[in-house]
C-alpha cells in the first residue's frame, strides 16, 4: 500500500497558525553542484578555524544523512525583528540576539509543526534541524524556493533578510513541491560588498570568515580583542542587512515577552558592571549566553578602553 502523500497546503497553512513567516517544500534528493561549491570554500580556507564544517561535507546535502528514506524536506523561516530594541548604544549586538535563541525557539515551533503532520498521518518519520545537523540550511532555503542567496551570503526574500531558517525532513512525499530560485536576484547592487567594513564580502555570494567581524566576535576561539574594540559590533554583526535595500521595509514581529531577550533595557554602564550571576540571568536563552562570561567580559574591557 502506498502511503498518503502529504498536503503541502496544509503543511503551510499550520506554519502560518504557528508563527512562521514562510514556508517552502522541496523534493529530498543530492544537491551535487552546492556541494561542489562548498568545498570549494573549504579548501579556500574561507571557513577560517571552523574546522567542524570540514567533517562529513557529503552528508550536508543528502537529506538522507540524517533521516533514511527522507522523501521531503520543509523550510521554514522566522522572523527575528522585534518591536523592541536595546538601551544600549555602545555595546551593540546582532538583532537576533535580541529574541530568545533561535535554536530552542524555532526547534520547539517546529515540533508543533511535526506534532500535527503526525496526528494527521499515520506513521511519519522526521527529523528537525536548526542549525544544529551537518545540512546546508540555506542551500536547502533556495531549493525549497523560501529565497535568494545574496551577494552578503544570507538568504534574501520579499520580507528581506532578517530571518531564521529551519527545517524539517519527513519520509513522506508531498502532493506538491515548490521551485528552486537562483542563487541571487541582486542585480548590479553592491552595498553589502562596500560597506562591510573588513572587506569579507569581495568574493561573490562568499562570506570569508578569516575577516568577518561576526566570526570573530562570536566563533573565534583567540580572538583580537583589541581589533574587536574598532567595530561596531559587540556580539554578531548586521551592517550587511541593514544596508541591503531588501530590508529598508521592517516589518517588526510583535512578540510575546516570553519570547524576547532579558538583556534588552540594559544600559551602556549596566553592561560594563554586570556579574557572572547577572550574565547568566539576563542572557539566558539567549545566543549570547553560548559565548559564555569570560568571552563577554573581555569584549566589553575593549571597548570601555576606546
Amino acid at each position: 500500500m502506498i502511503p498518503e502523500m502529504l498536503s503541502s497546503q496544509r503543511i503551510k497553512s499550520w506554519t502560518s497558525e504557528i508563527g512562521f513567516q514562510d514556508c517552502g517544500i522541496a523534493r529530498a534528493r543530492v544537491l551535487k553542484e552546492a556541494e561542489t561549491e562548498f568545498r570549494h570554500s573549504i579548501e579556500n580556507d574561507y571557513h577560517a578555524d571552523m574546522h567542524y564544517l570540514e567533517r562529513n561535507i557529503g552528508n550536508r546535502f543528502n537529506p538522507e544523512s540524517l533521516l533514511q528514506g527522507c522523501k521531503s524536506v520543509i523550510v521554514v523561516t522566522y522572523n527575528y525583528l522585534t518591536d523592541s530594541e536595546p538601551k544600549s548604544d555602545k555595546y551593540r549586538t546582532a538583532r537576533y540576539t535580541w529574541i530568545q535563541d533561535y535554536h530552542i525557539l524555532v526547534k520547539n515551533l517546529l515540533e508543533q509543526l511535526a506534532d500535527k503532520i503526525v496526528n494527521n498521518y499515520s506513521s511519519v518519520k522526521y527529523k528537525i534541524t536548526v542549525d544544529s545537523s551537518a545540512i546546508s540550511e540555506k542551500r536547502w532555503a533556495m531549493e525549497a524556493g523560501v529565497g535568494y542567496m545574496g551577494k552578503n551570503g544570507l538568504i534574501h526574500n520579499q520580507h528581506g533578510s532578517f530571518f531564521v531558517i529551519g527545517v524539517l525532513l519527513v519520509d513522506r512525499f508531498c502532493d506538491e513541491y515548490d521551485q528552486s530560485l537562483p542563487k541571487s536576484d541582486c542585480g548590479d547592487c553592491e552595498i553589502c560588498v562596500k560597506s562591510c567594513p573588513v572587506n569579507a564580502l569581495e568574493i561573490p555570494f562568499q562570506v570569508d570568515a578569516r575577516r568577518c567581524v561576526s566570526y570573530h566576535n562570536t566563533e573565534d576561539k583567540t580572538p583580537n580583542y583589541n581589533e574587536l574594540a574598532d567595530q561596531e559590533y559587540t556580539f554578531g554583526c548586521d551592517i550587511c542587512q541593514e544596508v541591503c535595500p531588501r530590508n529598508k521595509k521592517k516589518n517588526a514581529n510583535p512578540l510575546n515577552i516570553s519570547k524576547k531577550s532579558l538583556f534588552l533595557p540594559l544600559k551602556n554602564d549596566d553592561l560594563e558592571t554586570l556579574s557572572e550571576m547577572d550574565f547568566k540571568h539576563y542572557f539566558s536563552e539567549t545566543s549570547i549566553l553560548r559565548r559564555k562570561y569570560e568571552r563577554f567580559r573581555s569584549l566589553i574591557e575593549a571597548k570601555k578602553k576606546e
